[in-house]
């Protein structure tokens, strides 16, 4: 009888350490595989959120793993970042990651070669992906139950000369006034200080700190009611910043879309309408057009000087084409879930971008999450496709499915 209940205890263990095992597995390759997508030829990179895109070489993540593509080849996994011990370790769960929706537990920021700084479990780390080491080089002001998500995956950029910038977003309502503010980073991150800082109470969180590619300004924005929201260009590397305007859903944005004489727009309106909004830069007058986006924009990625895309979260899961002068166009999208508060919101990420010039490629990279379709998967769109929605006549009214 004892013999007995020791092989079944064993069995249990040998199964439970399987399952772990498995629940922790991260795939060493992910290869592009054929797919159709509303009748359109696309591929796809299943399981990945979609990171970072700079030249030839594009970055992703599946829980705690970084993985990289070369020239549009597969994505190797790369490195796996150990977070300190804590609750952060349940990101290590497959399962767990799918119940909760949490598949972007990591903002990846390469520097070049195999450098590399990582955002995750509320801390910054530096990475050398050759050598295998991590180091911890700074933590997050707001991260964890009752304060937020830390830092917004549009939310970090790197310039030109290597100088890293972040925003930080807090997420909490109610309790005393807090202060948020714009860090910059330091001999490839290892050095880092607060360079410009809201009063407390003067704006909720950071959405976004992008790097503009046509003059090299830095430019943030703000949220979330419309006293809390504000655009803003720096040409002094952030430490001061022209309103480009303020105090209105109009200037509640998530990204921005670079063009030559133009910086255009979509609102991050949950709670209203949202429109698709344009800087000239020719004499820094904001125009509203008459497009009406029906959900919140997210993201945006230029495609090349003359067209890019915006990407829409919250109440929708689409990607649109969108050209200097014209109007948003809906390319693709997604069916949206039931709404479920335990859950981040679905939609569609895209990568960050640059320093350097976009690449010329034949496809665009999109990554719908927790939609319907997908849970999370990268997927390589025809440019060609986008084009033509660019192209195509402007639509009464922009929608998705």
């Amino acid at each position: 009888m004892r013999r007995r209940l020791v092989r079944l205890l064993l069995a249990a263990l040998v199964a439970m350490a399987s399952f772990v095992a498995w629940d922790v597995h991260t795939p060493s390759r992910v290869a592009w595989q054929p797919a159709e997508l509303q009748g359109i030829p696309v591929e796809r990179a299943e399981g990945l959120v979609l990171q970072h895109e700079r030249g030839d070489e594009v970055y992703a993540s599946e829980g705690w793993s970084i993985y990289r593509s070369h020239a549009g080849g597969a994505f190797e996994k790369v490195y796996t970042l150990v977070p300190r011990v804590g609750e952060a370790w349940a990101g290590f769960s497959s399962l767990l990651r799918r119940q909760f929706g949490y598949q972007e537990l990591v903002e990846v920021l390469p520097l070049g070669g195999d450098e590399v700084v990582v955002f995750g479990g509320g801390d910054v780390y530096r990475v050398d992906l050759g050598s295998g080491e991590q180091e911890r080089v700074h933590t997050l002001r707001y991260f964890g139950r009752g304060k937020g998500r830390g830092v917004m995956p549009h939310g970090v950029a790197l310039a030109a000369d290597g100088t890293i910038f972040y925003g930080e977003y807090p997420t909490t309502l109610g309790g005393p006034p807090y202060t948020v503010a714009i860090w910059r980073g330091e001999d490839e991150g290892r050095r880092w200080s607060p360079i410009h800082e809201f009063a407390a109470g003067e704006v909720r969180h950071v959405h976004f700190v992008e790097i503009d590619p046509v003059d090299g300004a830095l430019w943030i924005g703000t949220g979330d009611r419309s006293p809390e929201s504000r655009l803003g260009r720096s040409t002094d590397g952030g430490l001061t910043f022209t309103w480009v305007g303020r105090d209105s859903q109009d200037f509640r944005a998530c990204s921005l879309l670079f063009f030559p004489g133009l910086v255009v727009w979509g609102t991050d309106n949950d709670l209203g309408e949202n429109h698709f909004l344009r800087w000239h830069r020719d004499d820094a007058r904001v125009e509203r057009t008459d497009a009406r986006l029906p959900s919140p924009t997210y993201y945006t990625q230029a495609v090349d000087s003359e067209l890019g895309v915006l990407a829409s979260m919250e109440k929708g899961a689409a990607v649109y084409a969108v050209a200097p002068e014209g109007e948003p166009r809906p390319v693709v999208s997604w069916t949206m879930p039931a709404f479920r508060p335990d859950r981040p919101h679905p939609g569609v990420r895209l990568a960050r971008q640059g320093p350097g010039p976009v690449a010329a490629h034949d496809w665009i990279l999109v990554n719908p999450l927790r939609t319907v379709e997908e849970e999370a998967a990268i997927v390589r769109l025809p440019v060609g496709r986008v084009r033509e929605a660019a192209a195509g006549p402007a639509p009464s009214a922009v929608g998705g499915r």
